[in-house]
């Protein structure tokens, strides 16, 4: 222990940050289920949702961010819409994996 302005300062130990994770996912899990109650839903239906939620929020932001992009050349931006569109999920993956190459860079900016 340190002495700091005559306060004594106590650094958590090993126990101590186990204790705090343990309350930590407790609180998490009863903040969790009392979303669920209020929504009414069960773990099946959550988990239900989130398979279907995710991958939709995620190809919404692919096709947010085709159409903001400035590519290369203006038959890369159709086909990664028409890919993402197609195949949501893995169409989603490729165009974040390849989206680097095909992308115009960005000029620096001068005032």
């Amino acid at each position: 222990m340190e002495t700091t302005g005559g306060r004594k300062i106590r650094y958590p130990n090993g126990n101590d940050w186990l204790i705090l994770n343990v309350f930590y996912i407790f609180i998490i899990n009863q903040l969790k289920m009392q979303i669920l109650g209020f929504l009414n839903l069960g773990t099946g239906e959550a988990v239900l949702l989130s398979v279907i939620a995710l991958p939709f929020l995620f190809t919404l932001y692919c096709v947010i961010d085709i159409v903001r992009t400035e590519f290369k050349d203006g038959n890369s931006k159709i086909l990664f819409l028409i890919l993402v569109l197609l195949a949501p999920l893995i169409g989603s993956i490729v165009y974040l994996i390849l989206r680097r190459s095909f992308v115009k860079p960005n000029e620096p900016f001068n005032p």
